[in-house]
């Protein structure tokens, strides 16, 4: 009979579903399609601007479909899944947020899954504004798109 209630309630709990969870942003998603150029990072609050030039490196990150790589001096650094949803900001108001698969979190358990929304970005133009979403950093980093 313990076997039964034990069936029933592996069936009740897969069936349930989580209403928490955001829809993606394929809009959003869809517009970072493409190569991008970093131009420059720098800090909030701060005066130091970091450049290709300043740093002796390049970093192009690439969007497709779902997928987010990273370039570094033209080395494949990262190919990472990613998704966009729309969330309330640390910066005030709801931005784009990068969800990248495949992150974990900093505690005492280094093997725990912590998929977190870690950046915002905005595109203007040709400019691509990625955002770190942590007021004590501030980071915010400059890319192009390649035409």
């Amino acid at each position: 009979m313990k076997k039964y209630y034990l069936l029933l309630l592996i069936i009740v709990l897969s069936s349930c579903s989580n209403n928490d969870s955001e829809p993606n942003d394929t809009k959003a998603q869809e517009s970072l399609k493409g190569r991008w150029n970093w131009v420059k990072s720098t800090r909030e609050l701060s005066d130091i601007v970091l450049t290709p030039t300043s740093q002796n490196r390049t970093i192009v990150l690439e969007f497709s479909g779902n997928s987010y790589k990273t370039y570094e001096n033209g080395k494949l650094l990262y190919n990472r899944k990613f998704s966009v949803v729309k969330k309330p900001s640390v910066y005030g108001g709801e931005k784009n947020m990068f969800v990248i698969e495949g992150l974990y979190s900093l505690t005492s358990k280094p093997s725990q899954f912590a998929p977190t929304y870690i950046n915002s970005f905005e595109i203007i133009g040709d400019k691509l504004y990625i955002r770190e979403e942590a007021p004590h950093n501030g980071i915010i980093e400059e890319y192009d798109r390649v035409k």
